[in-house]
């Protein structure tokens, strides 16, 4: 059973110069999303897994380094853990 993750309601997003600017409310953290961040970001609605979104992301970016589907899936969910730990996503029930 996979993971799904939902963007946290007391974040606040903002463009800026061609970054994603993410401002947590209750902790007053600020973070910068590089263009990967940025790409799993968008995907944390609650409805695509961890596996669903490194599917798309080795569809979108050239990663050639992750041939394996198992690193890439591990590599978003580093990136959703620590979005987690800076509550900028929550983790939804699997369904």
């Amino acid at each position: 059973m996979s993971d799904f993750f939902k963007r946290s309601t007391q974040v606040i997003t903002r463009q800026e110069g061609g970054s994603t600017l993410v401002f947590e409310q209750s902790t007053g953290a600020i973070c910068i999303l590089n263009p990967t961040s940025e790409f799993i970001w968008e995907r944390c609605t609650g409805e695509h897994s961890v596996e669903d979104i490194a599917r798309e992301l080795g569809s979108s970016f050239d990663l050639s380094e992750f041939e394996d589907g198992s690193s890439l899936a591990a590599l978003v969910e580093g990136h959703l853990r620590l979005m987690h730990k800076a509550k900028l996503v929550e983790l939804e029930a699997a369904a």
